[in-house]
């Protein structure tokens, strides 16, 4: 038979295994908020860079998400390609007919080119550019889709009209230097020699 000593001592043993297990429980909880509520330091100081064209410079707000021109050749003898441009520096062409590499490419752009096609973003506002009037199906055609985050514009043109957007395209591919790649002048639509 159990003394009522012996049920207070066992009583008293689990009471104080749980002050116990409560303070230790408090005091790692404790410290698990100064831990997350360190502050941040107000000064941050990049770390030394050795190429001088890498992508992880501290670089300006992106003045676009993707830009998209696609040359559609219809049934004429001019290039047929697109080239896709992203904020990240990374690039991917697919040439179709008529181009000097009928090939899917991906390259990544010096950060010095992606800054130049950010600017010539900054100089134009895409969003306001209207696409030309008239649509021919045989015509060849370029289509350049603007995105900026969740905003998207699409517009066309023939044969180098609206001239606005003609100019814009024309720069970005320069920028890009797909000439090299179509095997024609960047922005052209006009017809060349297909070998």
């Amino acid at each position: 038979m159990k003394t009522p000593n012996t049920t207070a001592r066992k009583l008293n043993y689990a009471m104080a295994s749980l002050t116990v297990l409560m303070f230790a429980t408090l005091l790692m909880t404790s410290c698990q908020k100064e831990e997350l509520q360190q502050p941040v330091p107000t000064e941050t100081t990049p770390a030394p860079m050795n190429d001088q064209n890498s992508l992880t410079k501290l670089a300006p707000v992106m003045l676009f998400s993707s830009i998209k021109i696609d040359h559609i050749a219809a049934k004429s003898q001019t290039a047929s390609y697109s080239v896709t441009v992203y904020s990240n520096g990374m690039v991917t062409y697919e040439g179709r007919r008529n181009v000097n590499i009928g090939d899917t490419k991906t390259f990544e752009l010096k950060h010095s080119k992606l800054m130049e096609i950010n600017n010539i973003c900054a100089q134009t506002n895409f969003f306001e550019l209207k696409g030309g009037d008239v649509f021919v199906p045989d015509l060849p055609s370029v289509q350049t889709t603007f995105t900026l985050e969740r905003r998207q514009h699409i517009v066309s043109d023939y044969e180098g009209l609206p001239a606005k957007l003609a100019e814009f395209r024309t720069k970005v591919e320069n920028a890009l230097e797909i000439s090299q790649y179509i095997n024609a002048p960047a922005g052209s639509s006009k017809a060349f020699n297909v070998k």
